[in-house]
């Protein structure tokens, strides 16, 4: 009898103390706030409906960059120690053309360990390769143009979200696009930043891909 007591005393004691800790952890959580920082940092796009946005340190200077996409044009944000700097005129001035509002991603294409950018909206899709003497992205005169653009899907375009993934085990990362009602493209990569669309197999509109099958 005096065992039962003490295991009954032992559990008691310890669902009071589980609950006291429950109790305060809903307290801490229940007072934490957040209070709005960007224009602090730099980082205020006044008031635009933001789209995607893809955090690396494109410079390669030890700090994390930014590049934002919104409805009205797409940021290239240096960080400068702490605060950030607009740079899309001097290094990316294609990103202020164009509305591509969703998914933005910073992934080094061609291996040269510099990070470069894909930005999207519907029916748009652009690759911007970073030239590593000049951080600029982009093709042209100054970064004036993408490396690479499409605007069409074989089987039609309204293109979401976006990821990058190694799916033929070649070394190099290709695309992966979320495109809604059209299923997954695939945007396979050369290893040098140019990608070829992999035409989806006729029996299916929504195929699987297995990693190693390029087909």
């Amino acid at each position: 009898m005096r065992s039962n007591s003490r295991h009954f005393s032992f559990n008691l004691g310890y669902y009071l103390l589980l609950g006291f800790f429950l109790i305060g952890l809903g307290q801490v959580y229940s007072q934490t706030t957040f209070t709005e920082s960007a224009g602090i940092y730099g980082l205020n796009v006044a008031g635009t409906k933001d789209g995607g946005h893809a955090w690396a340190d494109y410079d390669l200077d030890g700090d994390f960059d930014l590049v934002i996409n919104t409805n009205g044009r797409g940021y290239l944000m240096r960080n400068d120690g702490g605060t950030f700097s607009d740079q899309t005129a001097t290094l990316a001035p294609d990103f202020l053309s164009g509305t591509l509002e969703r998914t933005a991603l910073f992934v080094d294409f061609n291996n040269d360990g510099y990070p470069d950018v894909f930005r999207n909206k519907h029916n748009d899709l652009r690759i911007y390769l970073q030239d590593p003497t000049t951080n600029r992205f982009g093709d042209g005169v100054g970064g004036t143009a993408p490396n690479q653009r499409f605007t069409s899907m074989t089987d039609g375009m309204n293109t979401e979200g976006a990821g990058a993934l190694d799916y033929d085990g070649d070394g190099d990362l290709d695309l992966f696009v979320d495109n809604h009602n059209y299923g997954i493209d695939i945007l396979q990569n050369d290893g040098a930043g140019n990608f070829t669309h992999v035409t989806r197999k006729a029996d299916s509109p929504n195929p699987p891909y297995n990693v190693g099958n390029p087909t």
